[in-house]
Formats: C-alpha cells, sequence, structure tokens
C-alpha cells in the first residue's frame, strides 16, 4: 500500500506551529531571565533603602540631641539670669528693709528721749509746786550736812525702772556700778537670755536699767576700764542710723567694744547697750555660756 505525500499547505503549517512554538519557549525563557533580573534589582534596591534610612535616622538623632543640648544650654543660662536678677532683687528688698528699720528705731530713741524729758519736767514740776511742810522749814544753822551714803550692797538695791537709756542728755549723779554675785550674774544672764533686752530684763528683776545694762557690758562684751563717761563728744546724742549701722559692722568685723565707743565718740556703756538692744541680736549667748560667765568673771565681786 502506498501513502500519499504531504500536501505543501500541510507542511507549511507544521512548520508554522514549530516556529511558533520555539517562539513561545524562547519568550518564556526571555521572560524567567528578565523576572530574575528584575527581582535582584528590586532586592538590591530594598536594601539601599534600608541603608539609607538607617543612615538618615542616625543623622536625625544626631541632630536632635545637638538642638536639644543647645535648648537645654540657653534654658540654664535663662534660669541662672532669672536667679540673679532674683537675688539682686532680694538684695536691694533687704537693704531697703534694714533702713527702714534704723530709721523706726532713731523714731523710737527720740521718741522715748521726748517722754524722759517730759517726764522729768513734771516731776521737777511738782517737786517746785509742792509747798514744804513744818516739819521741813528748818534755819540754815540747824540743817545737818548732807549725809554721803556710801555704794549700795548687793542686799541693799533700790527697785528703779527706766523708760530709756540713761544717756538721753539729762546729767544725773554720779553713776556707781552695784556689786553682783554670782548668783545674782546667773540671774541676770538668764533673764537677759528671755527677754534679749534691757528695759524687760530690768522690769522682771525690778533693778534699775542702767545696773542691768553696766553688768551685762561687763559680763559679755569685755570691756576696757571705765564703761561710764560723760565727757565723750557725743554723750547723751541719739544715734544715726548710719552710727547704728557703723556700729554692727566693726562689732561683727571683731573690734573690740573700746574702739567702737572712740570711733563713734560714746562711752563703752552706751555702745554696749545699743548692742544688747539690738533687734538683730549681734551678741551671742547660749543657755551652756550662762554657768562659765558667771562663774569666771569677777569685776565688782565684794
Amino acid at each position: 500500500m502506498q501513502i500519499a505525500a504531504p500536501s505543501s499547505l500541510e507542511a507549511r503549517f507544521v512548520i508554522t506551529v514549530q516556529m511558533f512554538a520555539e517562539a513561545f519557549v524562547i519568550l518564556f525563557w526571555l521572560g524567567i531571565i528578565v523576572g530574575v533580573i528584575g527581582l535582584i534589582n528590586l532586592l538590591a534596591l530594598l536594601g539601599m533603602r534600608r541603608r539609607i534610612c538607617r543612615d538618615l535616622s542616625i543623622e536625625f538623632r544626631r541632630w536632635s540631641a545637638k538642638t536639644s543640648h543647645a535648648t537645654t544650654t540657653e534654658a540654664m543660662a535663662s534660669t541662672v539670669q532669672g536667679l540673679k536678677a532674683s537675688l539682686s532683687s532680694s538684695l536691694d528688698e533687704r537693704n531697703r528693709f534694714l533702713t527702714h528699720v534704723d530709721a523706726l528705731e532713731q523714731e523710737l530713741a527720740e521718741i522715748r528721749a521726748q517722754l524722759h524729758d517730759a517726764k522729768m519736767q513734771l516731776q521737777d514740776h511738782k517737786t517746785s509746786s509742792k509747798a514744804p511742810s513744818r516739819s521741813e522749814v528748818k534755819s540754815v544753822d540747824e540743817q545737818a550736812p548732807p549725809k554721803v551714803n556710801p555704794p549700795p550692797r548687793p542686799d541693799e538695791r533700790a527697785i528703779v525702772t527706766r523708760t530709756t537709756q540713761a544717756n538721753t542728755g539729762v546729767h544725773d549723779e554720779e553713776f556707781v556700778e552695784w556689786a553682783w554675785s554670782e548668783a545674782d550674774d546667773k540671774k541676770l544672764l538668764r533673764s537677759y537670755l528671755k527677754t534679749r533686752n534691757i528695759a524687760g530684763t530690768a522690769i522682771e528683776l525690778k533693778v534699775d536699767q542702767r545696773q542691768v545694762a553696766a553688768r551685762l557690758v561687763r559680763l559679755l562684751l569685755e570691756p576696757d576700764g571705765d564703761i561710764h563717761d560723760q565727757t565723750v563728744e557725743n554723750w547723751g546724742k541719739n544715734y544715726k542710723a548710719a552710727d547704728t549701722r557703723l556700729m554692727l559692722q566693726m562689732w561683727n568685723e571683731g573690734d573690740g567694744l573700746l574702739a567702737i565707743a572712740t570711733e563713734l565718740g560714746r562711752d563703752q556703756l552706751g555702745i554696749g547697750w545699743k548692742l544688747l538692744d539690738h533687734s538683730s541680736q549681734p551678741v551671742e549667748l547660749s543657755q551652756l555660756e550662762i554657768p562659765k560667765i558667771a562663774r569666771f568673771t569677777t569685776f565688782g565681786r565684794p
């Protein structure tokens, strides 16, 4: 049996199909290659993106740290400037307050001096207007010579209180300090430690203010020689605010009582009185020091 040969049309069709199949295979493999290459490029791009993001993050953190440090430094500088301004304002307020207190103390001293002068004038007026009794009317020849009393002993103290310091310009009789015992000194120091005021201590102990001031000056301020001197330049004059400030400055710098009194033209009793009465309490005293001070201070002991 003889097989017929394919016609030219069928042959061309088979060839065409084979060509398309080969082309498809080629395109398929080309697609796979292109896809692989594209995937590789994509992965590379993703890695670069991560590195870029990491670098940007590091740079941003550095920039943020620098900015934060600069901001913190500026804030601290501003805070320091504010504290300096506040401290300067506080110091100015303190100085103004001290000046006001000194002025008030001076005015109070003047008022006390005026009250004392008025009281003395009233007493003089009453004494001069009082008529003598018959028993007091005697002839000059019959009058006995004036009796001179010796300095008072501790058990013979007169109870005298004052409303101001003794050196107000009125020249009293000769001032004689009392003799104090160790027990009297302890009682005096405890009272002053409680009141921190000459007048309050004198009222509590029922003792003359000048005697209280003189004894406290002897016990606490270490004077040199006689503490009462009416011949000094500014004896009896009121203290100015500048005098008080200079007195406190010299005392705080370690100057002695005599040096301060000489500088201000005062006696040591007046300077000591002012120091003991000042509101800032420049004279140091504690409860534990009282027995030692009373035991080892022997001036005026009988």
